[in-house]
């Protein structure tokens, strides 16, 4: 185990917010702290390099070992059809997509406002469309998300740490990824349009670096997307250990909005937009968390019931609360648009 100063100032005096059982074994306890000086939320102490990997077992639910689905999925009926129709004019409204432009006007904003929430719905969250363009994906797993950016016309890229992750994507998926670190890729400056990290700068040891580096690498007019949790320190006194978004040790840091974006603008990025994805699945996760504990580990139909992968009506059921959450920004995820 390893103490360490805030990655955002340096201070190395905090106050103890949480402390939180890891989940996958129920054994190790973690503390969440606070830094006295910027506030940036982070696990202190945490497991060494050497330490940390058995904390990201062979089944680790992102490491999916399957060939990834296409975007535009076709399906049977006019259900399937109707939906990759769908999918379409939004990328087309929001992103620019299929040739034409987005319109600018009073009409054109008033329309992605109002199709946002289904926009996050079918989770097309994408970089604006550029010809020719090269993206790359921070964390990519065996690479789904560039896979669909490909389908999309883009030139990809991916890093990922996991060697076998990253194996899978190069020889069964066919995909161009990296093994290791992003510093270690040494990829040249000034050679994306975009880069994208989801659901990866909380498993940083060093985010701050990773972000100076992605300054680096993209273009001028680059974009940098990130998905990120939304750390809810209200539910997470409420609900403790069975808080879903406490995902300790694999989550090294914790953000709110203003660490977000003190962090990017101390990484050299020059324009940070947050937005708010409107899933409520944390809040899901969580009583799927407490039903477990209160049925000593055997999932009951009512847990069943809530997983939206078991469920796939549980989306739809839930919009109108997505909706309500999203509006008075109490969703568990955070999108971040940073631009150099």
């Amino acid at each position: 185990m390893e103490h360490v100063p805030c990655n955002l100032c340096g201070n190395t005096e905090s106050g103890t917010l949480f402390t939180i059982k890891e989940r996958l074994s129920g054994k190790d306890e973690f503390n969440i702290v606070r830094c006295g000086k910027c506030g940036l939320i982070y696990t202190n102490p945490r497991p060494s390099k050497e330490e940390i990997i058995r904390y990201y077992p062979e089944n680790y639910e992102p490491y999916k070992f399957s060939m990834p689905k296409a975007l535009f999925r076709g399906g049977p009926g006019v259900f399937g059809k109707t939906k990759d129709l769908i999918k379409k004019k939004l990328l087309n409204v929001h992103y620019g997509y299929f040739g034409k432009t987005p319109d600018s006007g009073i009409f054109g904003k008033l329309l992605k406002m109002l199709t946002t929430p289904l926009m996050y719905h079918f989770s097309l969250i994408f970089p604006e469309w550029k010809e020719r363009g090269k993206a790359l994906d921070i964390g990519c797993s065996t690479g789904e998300y560039l896979h669909w950016l490909k389908e999309l016309g883009w030139e990809t890229y991916g890093v990922e740490l996991n060697e076998k992750a990253a194996d899978w994507a190069r020889k069964k998926a066919g995909l161009d990824v990296f093994t290791g670190a992003l510093g270690e890729a040494d990829f040249p400056s000034g050679y994306f349009d975009a880069a994208t990290l989801f659901s990866t700068l909380e498993h940083l040891a060093d985010p701050l670096a990773a972000l100076k580096e992605i300054v680096r690498i993209l273009k001028k007019d680059g974009t940098l997307i990130i998905e990120v949790p939304h750390l809810l320190l209200l539910e997470g006194r409420l609900f403790k250990n069975n808080w879903s978004q406490f995902e300790v040790p694999r989550h090294l840091y914790h953000f709110v909005p203003q660490t977000i974006e003190q962090m990017l603008l101390k990484a050299g990025f020059k324009t940070v937009i947050i937005r708010h994805s409107p899933h409520i699945n944390f809040f899901t996760s969580t009583i799927q968390n407490i039903l477990l504990k209160a049925s000593h580990g055997k999932p009951s139909r009512l847990h069943s019931l809530l997983n939206p992968d078991k469920n796939r009506f549980l989306p739809y059921a839930l919009s109108p609360l997505n909706f309500i959450f999203w509006a008075i920004n109490r969703t568990g995820r955070m999108v971040v648009y940073a631009k150099p």
